[in-house]
């Protein structure tokens, strides 16, 4: 009577030199590293490779998908592209950045806050600040504005004087490290987290999210990269999760006092610390979670003229639009997101004589 071989045994695979379909004294995951093509050399990030390169080749499927954040953040750093071509590199207050064409041939905005460079014992002490400034919080209550948190922070990290210096051996300017560390303390206790980050780039004139967050990218539009007026839309290495969202709506529900709810899930205000207009889209209408858009208001007002000498549109076009406010024409300005209906719309409004009065009435 033959013994029946157990499911783990029938599974495995049969050694093309053998004959005897019992035989399993043989290395079974050997015979599947034969199937590979042995002539690659192992992934340079691999040096325990075995001897078989099945451990390479997983490690190049799931390198595309690596993410990397401090632990006391909500924001997910993507792996950056094989292959790029450099379009314009530039530092932030709080990050350094590079513009680029990918290998997809999309145009990324690669950017690195400087805390997620900082060394693991650095960070561990700016998770410890951030506790101690929420605990604070709770037992003493007080002031949570950014002066007053930073300056709580400056005081815990002024005790750890110490412990920074020895974290951070190759640093030479550690006044600026503690700033740092300051600032994103600040940023991801009772800050915008992330959003701030890309909002002090002069550069970025929108920011904007999909739902669901965590398996979409931000996004942002630009404008003046390298001195050159040209307007990109750019995708980021940037993902975030639920709670940086959620952090960011409570900052927006508590600065503007508007409901935000399933019964109105439209939530539209100014972001003043900014300088710009935030817009969020919650549940029902967004089925996925959260989408989120971002607007910084222009430091420089458009005007027709000044549209034209940006090629948005041709001089008989301006001309006829001029004519047309002139004698009160009524106008339906229509478009998709980045397409310029404010912008257009705030130089229309330039067009109208300074004596007429102009009456705005705002329903979304």
């Amino acid at each position: 009577m033959k013994e029946r071989l157990p499911p783990w045994k029938r599974l495995m695979i049969k050694p093309a030199d053998s004959m005897d379909p019992l035989q399993w004294d043989y290395d079974p995951i050997d015979a599947v590293g034969r199937s590979f093509d042995r002539g690659e050399q192992p992934m340079p990030h691999d040096p325990f490779a075995s001897k078989n390169d099945f451990t390479s080749r997983f490690s190049a499927l799931v390198a595309k998908d690596v993410r990397t954040k401090p632990s006391y953040t909500d924001c997910w750093l993507t792996s950056p592209s094989n292959e790029i071509k450099v379009i314009s590199r530039y530092n932030t207050q709080f990050a350094s950045v590079v513009v680029e064409l990918a290998d997809d041939g999309q145009t990324e905005y690669s950017v690195t806050p400087v805390e997620y460079s900082f060394p693991d014992m650095a960070n561990a002490i700016i998770s410890d600040v951030i506790r101690t400034i929420r605990s604070r919080y709770r037992v003493q209550g007080g002031r949570l504005d950014r002066d007053s948190v930073m300056g709580a922070a400056r005081s815990a990290l002024t005790d750890r004087y110490d412990d920074i210096k020895a974290a951070c051996e190759d640093s030479s300017d550690l006044e600026r490290l503690v700033d740092d560390m300051c600032s994103a303390s600040y940023r991801h206790s009772v800050g915008a987290g992330i959003f701030e980050v890309l909002l002090s780039d002069p550069h970025i004139e929108d920011v904007y999210l999909d739902a669901p967050c965590d398996k979409n990218r931000i996004h942002v539009t630009m404008n003046g990269v390298d001195g050159v007026n040209a307007h990109m839309r750019c995708r980021t290495n940037l993902m975030v999760d639920h709670r940086e969202m959620d952090n960011m709506v409570n900052i927006l529900k508590r600065e503007s006092g508007l409901r935000f709810c399933e019964s109105n899930p439209v939530l539209e205000t100014d972001f003043r610390e900014f300088d710009a207009r935030a817009t969020v889209i919650g549940y029902p209408m967004s089925p996925n979670g959260y989408a989120l858009a971002i607007r910084k208001h222009s430091v420089r007002p458009w005007t027709l003229t000044r549209l034209v000498a940006n090629n948005t549109i041709d001089a008989r076009s301006a001309g006829l639009l001029s004519f047309l406010v002139n004698n009160r024409s009524t106008f339906l300005i229509c478009g998709p997101r980045g397409a310029g209906k404010s912008s257009l719309l705030s130089a229309l409004m330039l067009e109208l004589p300074l004596s007429q009065r102009i009456l705005t009435i705002e329903d979304t």
